[in-house]
């Protein structure tokens, strides 16, 4: 009976924790002064009906409609626009930056409260979670905050522009006035349409935040682990801005659903409601308890340790200070229980633990075999079913494939025979505890907490088996048994859940490798204690494991649900005359613009060199650009050369390159200096120019010449009169990224020597 509980407190641990961040209710009339995802909802149906990329006419309708909510809730935004200039990938990248702010008085006006998100997205996305989400949460927040008595500090909202090409509003923010004495910042993002908000990202010395986090909303999901990986990964976010700059700060994200992300199926149909009112508690809630700082400011000398427990809101939090005297405690520990039970010389330890890490190795690579196996049952990554995507589900199953191997192993060799497995999982984990605690505090408590746990537990299964058999039935290892159980599975089971979305396939050798030296180590006992009555769970486990990819492997094909992605654009080129379709054949309507016979080809102007697809395309009535001279003055120093770059149609974005044989002294766009500069060839990405077009200084030697090569952007397929080719149908959609859907009109202009 006692087995069967204990089976059950697993299974039921395990289901909780993976389920409950999604339990819940919606408030469905709250308070004036609270945060309402229904009224937050009718910002999103204006924001989100379209992309709007900066630069396009709906990016410049939804700059038009921020501002009138704003002035609508009796505040006065203003509009910041500046110019902004990055080294990226070996060239340049130049925005016109539009961001909206506005501040809601508090009770006192220094150290503000920033409320932060972007109102852009990339083309061919509507954006309702990246970052519409964001957007409608700081309108609806400001409304709330004014229904209410005036928060402790100003709270400043944040509307940032050119995000998505390189954090371009974040970065021309931190040069207004209003960026120089900031408290706190809170900022929005998302990666996906749903799933639970999540915290998972502070600035340095974290501790007082993660206090006031915990005060503020009890409905955010946050863990210490995913600050330490995501301050190590390359990605970026408006916060990394202002983290870089000094300024304490949380930034949240909802990460589900993540093959909507950057695409068409980023749409209010797929967003989840439940999200955006996680994101919408948290930011309202901190806009107020960020107002009332401790002494010294919100960046305190230390970060600290959290996570939720067992997988709900609340927040359990200990100094990062106790991370390395815990991981010595449970190390020394475990040395201390695997020298219970009888005596070895040194060369039979070193043969058990040999004999133990081959058999760990064995269970990896049939689970590694099997992960490849699942993958390749998919035909393409961007799959999903039930809210999961392909990544998860593999991952999902070969989690239980390698837990059924583990058992399996456990049960046919004993516990006695299993044991040099067990020495070696628990060594591995321990040592690895130690060098986490040391180099990633943050993701300390995965580790050390359970092998804390453990060792009472493990230290009487060794009793039991080398005094008294019938020790198992005592309540003292039931008990320790149900604690390193829980434990265990309470801060594992959410952290796997969340690897294949937030991973994708890198998730499953890490799933497998923590599932196996769990198994082996700090579950041990509990897998020794419940052998009896888990003879047939293995081949269930590995049962629903196959039948659910072979299930999900019959489902899969593209349709309305799941269209398939595929790659089209457009290029008229002015110097060859010539006009052409570019992309991929992945779905029959860009085949059949493609043609029967496309030539394989690349697009020397582009900065990624891809293969594509080329089919012959009617010219549209559009022109490159015009190339004006505004001057034109040499001495015996070089050449200064002042240029006017404009199209005849309003480009959303252009590409310009620049190249002199004898070398580019100094080049500034829209006044903005090039740092740098000193190459035969320069690569300039311009986003959202202005309509007068684009303004170069080019100095160069003296007997220098120039060529300029321009291409300008408009993030739709050209109108080449009715009939001309179909419309893209709902069977498909555009390929992630800036090219997919849009037309790109080259042109080249050459200026010889001599002014």
């Amino acid at each position: 009976m006692r087995r069967l509980l204990l089976l059950l407190l697993c299974s039921a641990v395990a289901v909780i924790a993976v389920l409950a961040p999604g339990w819940g209710t919606i408030p469905v009339d709250p308070p004036s002064d609270q945060f309402s995802v229904h009224r937050a909802w009718v910002h999103l149906e204006a924001i989100a009906r379209e992309p709007r990329p900066s630069g396009s006419p709906a990016h410049g309708a939804t700059l038009a409609y921020l501002l009138r909510e704003l002035e609508g809730l009796g505040l006065s935004p203003q509009v910041q626009e500046a110019m902004e200039t990055i080294a990226f990938r070996g060239g340049w990248r130049v925005a016109r930056v539009r961001n909206v702010l506005a501040r809601i008085p508090g009770e006192r006006p220094d150290d503000p409260v920033a409320l932060v998100a972007h109102y852009d997205s990339v083309p061919n996305s509507p954006g309702a979670g990246d970052d519409g989400s964001g957007t409608a949460v700081l309108l609806e927040s400001a409304r709330a905050l004014l229904a209410d008595e005036p928060p402790p500090r100003d709270v400043l909202l944040v509307f940032t522009d050119a995000e998505e090409s390189g954090l371009f509003g974040a970065r021309a923010f931190q040069r207004h006035p209003w960026a120089q004495d900031l408290g706190a910042v809170v900022n929005l993002e998302a990666r996906g349409t749903g799933g639970p908000g999540m915290m998972f990202e502070t600035s340095v010395g974290n501790r007082h935040l993660i206090q006031a986090l915990r005060d503020a909303t009890p409905r955010i999901l946050a863990a210490s682990y995913s600050v330490e990986v995501y301050r190590r990964m390359p990605n970026d976010t408006d916060f990394s801005v202002f983290r870089d700059r000094g300024a304490a700060g949380l930034n949240f994200a909802f990460i589900h659903s993540g093959v909507s992300y950057h695409s068409a199926r980023d749409s209010l149909a797929r967003l989840s409601r439940r999200s955006v009112q996680d994101l919408g508690d948290a930011a309202l809630g901190l806009a107020r308890r960020l107002g009332d700082p401790p002494t010294g400011g919100w960046r305190g000398a230390d970060d600290a340790v959290y996570f939720n427990l067992l997988g709900s809101r609340w927040l359990v939090a200990y100094p990062v200070a106790w991370a390395e005297p815990l991981a010595i405690l449970a190390f020394f520990g475990t040395l201390a229980l695997l020298g219970v039970g009888p005596r070895r010389g040194a060369g039979g330890r070193r043969g058990a633990l040999a004999w133990g890490l081959a058999q760990l190795g064995f269970i990896a690579t049939v689970a590694v075999i099997f992960a490849y196996a699942a993958g390749s049952l998919f035909p393409h990554h961007d799959y999903e079913l039930l809210g999961m995507s392909s990544h998860s589900l593999v991952l999902l199953c070969t989690c239980l494939t390698v837990i059924a191997l583990g058992l399996l192993f456990h049960r046919r060799l004993g516990e006695n025979r299993a044991r040099p497995a067990s020495m070696a999982a628990l060594l591995v984990w321990a040592g690895s505890s130690l060098w986490v605690a040391a180099e990633l505090p943050g993701a300390s408590s995965l580790l050390t907490l359970p092998l804390l746990a453990a060792i009472p537990a493990a230290a009487l299964a060794r009793r039991a088996k080398a005094d008294d058999p019938d020790a198992h039935r005592d309540r003292p290892f039931w008990i320790c048994c149900a604690l390193v159980a829980v434990v265990t599975i309470a801060l594992w089971a959410p952290v796997l859940s969340l690897l294949g979305v937030a991973l994708g396939r890198i998730a499953v050798p890490i799933a497998s490798t923590v599932i196996l030296l769990a198994l082996g180590g700090p579950l041990a006992p509990v897998l020794g204690a419940l052998a009896p009555v888990t003879a047939r769970l293995p081949a269930v486990l590995a049962g629903i494991a196959l039948v659910t990819l072979l299930g999900v492997h019959g489902l899969t094909g593209h349709g309305p649900d799941d269209p398939v992605p595929s790659r089209l654009f457009y290029v008229l080129d002015g110097e060859a005359e010539t006009a052409g379709w570019y992309g991929d054949d992945a779905s029959p309507w860009s085949a059949s613009l493609l043609g029967d016979n496309p030539t394989t080809t690349t697009l020397p102007w582009a900065q990624r060199r891809w293969e594509l697809l080329r089919g012959d395309a009617p010219i549209a009535d559009l022109r490159p650009a015009e190339v004006e001279v505004l001057g034109d003055r040499a001495d015996s120093d070089g050449r200064r050369l002042d240029l006017r770059v404009r199209w005849s149609f309003a480009a959303e974005a252009a590409v310009l390159i620049l190249e002199c044989d004898q070398g580019l002294r100094r080049v500034t766009v829209d006044g903005q200096p090039l740092d740098g500069v000193d190459q035969n060839r320069v690569r300039v990405s311009f986003v959202a120019p202005r309509p007068e077009g684009i303004e170069l200084g080019v100095e160069i030697p003296a007997d220098g010449s120039l060529r300029l090569e321009s291409v300008g952007q408009l993030y739709r397929l050209p109108n080449l009169g009715e009939g001309a080719y179909p419309p893209r149908p709902a069977s498909t959609i555009p390929t992630r990224g800036w090219l997919s859907d849009s037309t790109f009109v080259r042109g080249v202009f050459e200026l010889t020597t001599g002014p």
